[in-house]
């Protein structure tokens, strides 16, 4: 059936994704990034490799224009850059203007949290198969549970229209302090 609050223009685009690029079952070579920008009015998400079992990285809100949304979160390759984390197969994230949680799903998520504004820190980990998050260096809680669990995923942040992020995969010290946060492999 038709995807939640999609048209039926965009449901087709993902089905066409879906049909075009199969899961991706090993490692991209894909670029490490600091920061992501939007300057378009369309949506725009982006995956980032991570390469440990136990991580957590933070996206710091830079700026967002007027009814743009963040989303953060997790997502297996190929990802389509036109969906925001949690909204296509296999991904998982919390957007900013509701603080909704989407698994897989586009039709207006689930209640999780506070929206996130500008200069908000958001933290999201994976740990023994669960995905939880922090703001501003506070832990908020566990999101899903035992998804992501059968393929190769990759951190993914997406903004719907104007807006800017700092991504922070352990270059400098974190906002959320734990010692049972692992940093990616890569900056060890």
């Amino acid at each position: 059936g038709r995807v939640h609050e999609s048209s039926y223009d965009e449901y087709q685009r993902g089905l066409d994704f879906c049909a075009r690029h199969p899961l991706w079952l090993s490692n991209q070579d894909l670029p490490i990034i600091q920061s992501f920008t939007n300057s378009t009015h369309h949506t725009k998400s982006v995956l980032i490799p991570l390469n440990s079992q136990n991580y957590y990285y933070e996206v710091t809100i830079k700026s967002l224009g007027s009814h743009a949304v963040a989303g953060i979160g997790f997502a297996c390759g190929p990802y389509p850059d036109f969906r925001l984390p949690g909204h296509h197969r296999l991904s998982v994230g919390v957007h900013s203007d509701d603080g909704h949680k989407f698994f897989e799903n586009s039709f207006g998520g689930i209640s999780f949290t506070d929206p996130f504004k500008q200069g908000d820190t958001i933290g999201v980990g994976y740990d023994h198969d669960d995905v939880y998050y922090t703001k501003n260096g506070r832990f908020i809680g566990a999101a899903f549970q035992d998804v992501l669990t059968t393929h190769r995923f990759y951190a993914c942040v997406g903004i719907d229209k104007h807006g800017s992020l700092a991504l922070n995969f352990g270059e400098t010290p974190f906002l959320y302090v734990n010692d049972d946060v692992k940093l990616p492999m890569y900056h060890r």
